[in-house]
C-alpha cells in the first residue's frame, strides 16, 4: 500500500522544519539541537517513498505494468526510510551511526533524481516532480558551495542546510496544493 502524496508533503515539511531549526541554530546561537538533523533523512525518505507510490498508483490505475525506474524509486526510498530510522536512533545513544545517514541520503537523492527525471516526462507530469529534481541534482552543488563558505566561518556551512530545507519545504507544499489529485482518484483517460 502506498503512502498517500499529502502524507509525503507532511513528511517533507516536517523534515524541512528540522533541518531549518537546525540550521538558524548553528548560525544564531553555535548550538545544535540534539537528534533534529539525524531525524529529518527518515521524513524525506517518507516522502519518496510517497512519490514512487503515486507513480506506481498511477501506472496501475491505468492498467499498465509499473515501470523498472518508478519500482528503483520505491525502493530507494523504502532503503532511505530504514536508514533514516537507524540514524535517528542512533542520534539518542552516545555516537550517530554516520554510514546510516550517508545511506539514507544518498538513495534518497537518488531516488529523487530518477523519480524526477521520469515525472517531468510523464503526461500529465507526476506531482513533485520539478521540486524532487532540484533536490536531487541541486544538493551536491550546494553542499559544495557550503564548504567554501565554511573556510569563511564554520557557522556559515548551514546557510546550505538552510537552503536544502527551503527546496524540501517547496516539495512538500507541492504536494500538499489541492490540484495535486491522489493517482487512484484521476479517471483513466487523465493517467495515460
Amino acid at each position: 500500500m502506498a503512502i498517500p502524496v499529502r502524507w509525503g508533503g507532511i513528511a517533507a515539511l516536517v523534515g524541512a522544519l528540522c533541518w531549518a531549526i537546525k540550521g538558524a541554530s548553528i548560525l544564531i546561537t553555535g548550538y545544535q539541537p540534539p537528534v533534529i538533523f539525524e531525524a529529518a533523512p527518515a521524513l524525506f525518505a517518507v516522502a519518496l517513498v510517497s512519490l514512487a507510490g503515486s507513480a506506481l498508483a498511477r501506472a496501475l490505475g491505468a492498467g499498465v505494468a509499473p515501470s523498472t525506474r518508478d519500482r528503483a524509486v520505491y525502493a530507494l526510498g523504502v532503503v532511505a526510510w530504514i536508514a533514516g530510522v537507524v540514524s535517528a536512533v542512533t542520534a539518542f545513544g552516545e555516537e550517530v551511526w554516520g554510514p546510516a545517514i550517508a545511506v539514507a541520503s544518498l538513495s534518497t537523492l537518488t531516488g529523487l533524481v530518477l523519480y524526477g527525471v521520469g515525472g517531468r516526462g510523464a503526461i500529465p507530469p507526476l506531482p513533485g516532480a520539478l521540486p524532487a529534481l532540484a533536490i536531487g541534482i541541486g544538493s551536491i552543488p550546494i553542499i559544495v558551495v557550503g564548504g567554501a563558505l565554511s573556510e569563511v566561518n564554520e557557522r556559515l556551512l548551514e546557510l546550505s542546510v538552510l537552503v536544502l530545507a527551503g527546496l524540501w519545504a517547496w516539495l512538500g507544499l507541492v504536494l500538499l496544493a489541492p490540484r495535486v489529485a491522489e493517482p487512484a482518484s484521476l479517471p483513466a483517460a487523465e493517467l495515460s
